[in-house]
C-alpha cells in the first residue's frame, strides 16, 4: 500500500521508531498510522482485478523443509539466559537445522559453550540499551548481509530496538514481536503484537510464546488434526444424516456471514450452483441462519429443484457438523460454517473478503482453497458492502466461472 509506506517513512524520517512499544506516544501514533492507511484504502480506487487462489494444505511445510535458521538476540548475558527455554524447545522441533545465532560480543563465549548454535557471529546490536548508531547499524547490515539465505530468521528482543536487523536477512519467513515498522504483516512473516512493560508473564514466557507461533506456523497440520478430532466427537454426539444417493456428489453451500461486506453477490451464486448442476450433476444442500431463508429461496428459484436440498435455518450448529462431514465440498464466505466444515477436514472453498486479515482469520484445514480479489483498497475498515465506494469489489470481482473452475479442480 503507497499511502502506507508514505506514513512509515515519516515515521522514520521524524524518529519515531526509538520510541519504545510500551509508550503512550507510540500507542497513539500507531492508531494515527493505521487510521490514515484505512483512509486512504477507501479513496484509492481499485485499478483492476486480481483474483487470487490460495491452497493451505498445511502451513508453510514441516521439520523437515528447515534446514537453516538465524537468530538475532542482542542486549546482554541474562537476556540470552532467559531466552534459552525458547531457544531449546525451537532446536527440538527442528532438530535437522543449522541454527546460527548472532549476539552481542559480550555473548559470543557463553553461547558457542551451551551447544545450541552451530554458528556464532558478532554484532553490535542496541549493546548500550540506549538504540544503534549509524556505524554499529552499517555493521551490522553487513555482517547480516553476509549470512547465506536461510529458511527461518527470529528477532528475540521483545522490544523493536533490534526489529531493523530482519530486514537484512534473506530468509524465506521472518518472525518477532510487532514493531510496526521492519516487520510488515504478509504470509512470509510471523508476528506476535507488542508487549506492554507492565505485563507479569516472564520474559523467558513471552518468548515461548513467539517460538510456539513460529512451530506452529510449519506445523499447521497438528493443529488441524485437534481440530478435527474435536469436531468429529461433536458429529458423533449429535450428528444430522443427509439423504445420499449413491454416486451424487453433494455440495454444500452457505450464501451468508456475519457483515454484508464479506457476502458475494446472490447472482453469483445462482450462476455457480446452476453451473455444479449441469456440469457436474451435483446435489446443492444450502446451509446457513433463518435470516438468509429469502436470498437462498432466491438461488434456488434459479436452479434444477429436484436436486437441491435446502436446509437453512433448520439445523443447530451441532447438527450442522454432521451434516457437512458427509460433504463432497463445502463453499462458503468468512464464516463460522465455513471454518467447522475446513476443520473438519472437508474439502473447502472459501471466498474471502478483503476486509479482513487473512494471516489472522483464515479457516484452518487440511484441504481448504481459498480464493480472493487482491484490490488496493483491501483492509478499508468498511463493515458494510452499501457504503462501498469502489462497488465492493473485493467479492463482486470474484466471478462464478473463477470459482467453478476451482470446483472442478478439486472434485471434478
Amino acid at each position: 500500500m503507497a499511502g502506507g509506506n508514505l506514513v512509515r517513512r515519516l515515521y522514520f524520517s521524524l524518529g519515531f521508531h526509538a520510541i519504545p512499544q510500551d509508550s503512550f506516544v507510540y500507542t497513539l501514533l500507531q492508531r494515527a498510522m493505521n487510521g490514515v492507511k484505512r483512509h486512504l484504502a477507501r479513496r484509492r480506487r481499485p485499478t483492476g482485478h486480481n483474483v487470487q487462489v490460495l491452497q493451505r494444505d498445511g502451513g508453510q511445510g514441516s521439520a523437515l523443509d528447515v534446514r537453516h535458521i538465524v537468530l538475532i538476540k542482542g542486549d546482554q548475558i541474562g537476556d540470552l539466559v532467559v531466552a534459552l527455554p525458547a531457544i531449546a524447545r525451537l532446536k527440538s522441533r527442528f532438530p535437522h537445522a543449522a541454527i546460527t545465532l548472532v549476539c552481542n560480543p559480550v555473548n559470543a563465549a557463553l553461547a558457542r559453550s551451551y551447544g545450541l548454535f552451530d554458528t556464532v557471529l558478532t554484532a553490535p546490536l542496541d549493546p548500550r540499551r540506549a538504540g544503534t548508531t549509524t556505524a554499529e547499524r552499517a555493521e551490522v547490515e553487513a555482517i547480516l548481509a553476509a549470512i547465506p539465505p536461510c529458511d527461518l530468521a527470529i528477532d528475540m528482543k521483545i522490544e523493536a530496538s533490534t526489529r531493523f536487523s530482519l530486514t537484512h536477512v534473506r530468509a524465506r519467513v521472518k518472525a518477532g514481536f510487532h514493531d510496526g515498522v521492519y516487520l510488515q504483516n504478509g504470509p512470509d512473516s510471523i508476528i506476535l503484537p507488542p508487549i506492554d512493560y507492565e505485563t507479569n508473564l516472564h520474559t523467558s514466557e513471552l518468548l515461548l510464546m513467539l517460538i510456539d507461533a513460529v512451530i506452529s506456523r510449519f506445523d499447521r497440520r497438528s493443529a488441524n488434526s485437534a481440530i478435527e478430532g474435536i469436531l468429529r466427537h461433536a458429529e458423533a454426539e449429535i450428528g444430522h444424516k443427509l439423504p445420499v444417493t449413491s454416486g451424487q456428489r453433494l455440495i454444500g453451500v452457505n450464501i451468508g456471514a456475519g457483515m454484508t461486506v464479506k457476502y458475494w453477490p446472490v447472482a453469483h451464486f445462482t450462476a455457480l450452483c446452476r453451473a455444479m448442476q449441469q456440469q457436474l450433476g451435483a446435489r446443492i444442500v444450502f446451509f446457513g441462519a433463518a435470516s438468509e431463508s429469502a436470498p437462498t429461496a432466491d438461488i434456488i428459484a434459479g436452479l434444477d429443484a429436484a436436486q437441491v436440498l435446502d436446509l437453512t435455518g433448520r439445523l443447530s450448529l451441532a447438527e450442522f457438523i454432521g451434516a457437512a462431514g458427509q460433504l463432497d465440498l463445502f463453499i462458503g464466505l468468512d464464516t463460522g460454517t465455513t471454518h467447522i466444515a475446513a476443520g473438519l477436514g472437508v474439502k473447502t472453498i472459501c471466498l474471502f473478503p478483503g476486509v479482513t486479515i487473512q494471516s489472522r482469520w483464515l479457516p484452518d484445514g487440511p484441504a481448504l482453497t481459498v480464493i480472493y480479489n487482491d484490490v488496493s483498497c483491501r483492509l478499508c475498515g468498511i463493515r458494510q458492502a452499501e457504503i462501498c465506494p469502489n462497488g465492493h469489489v473485493c467479492m463482486t470481482g470474484i466471478a462464478p466461472e473463477r470459482v467453478m473452475a476451482e470446483v472442478v479442480r478439486i472434485i471434478g
